[in-house]
């Protein structure tokens, strides 16, 4: 999570999460846990104007964090991911994803 006007990452350890659908708009996202730092993922970043989520997405060819997509929030459901307790979360991307796309045409 990042805070929108100071731009700064929230404390805690990043969540690892799988991406299982895409679009030009958003993105569906599963993780094994939903509060971060005692902070609900979700409804800290849903039609907020002070937070939102942060994709860090590393490069698949050098491994390396290669850049960051801002978005908020938009829906949520529990599942099973691999036979675990999980969460998705729909997302919005704020702005248009070219670079992303252009990465996953590679």
């Amino acid at each position: 999570m990042q805070e929108r006007g100071r731009g700064e990452l929230l404390p805690g350890e990043p969540l690892a999460c799988v991406m299982v659908n895409i679009s030009r708009e958003g993105a569906c996202l599963v993780l094994s846990k939903i509060l971060l730092e005692g902070r609900h993922l979700f409804f800290t970043t849903l039609n907020n104007d002070q937070y939102h989520l942060v994709i860090l997405l590393a490069n698949p060819e050098t491994g390396e964090e290669s850049f960051a997509i801002p978005a908020s929030s938009v829906w949520m459901d529990s599942c099973q991911y691999k036979e675990e307790p999980a969460f998705k979360v729909g997302l919005s991307f704020h702005d248009n994803q070219k670079k992303l796309f252009r990465l996953f045409k590679r």
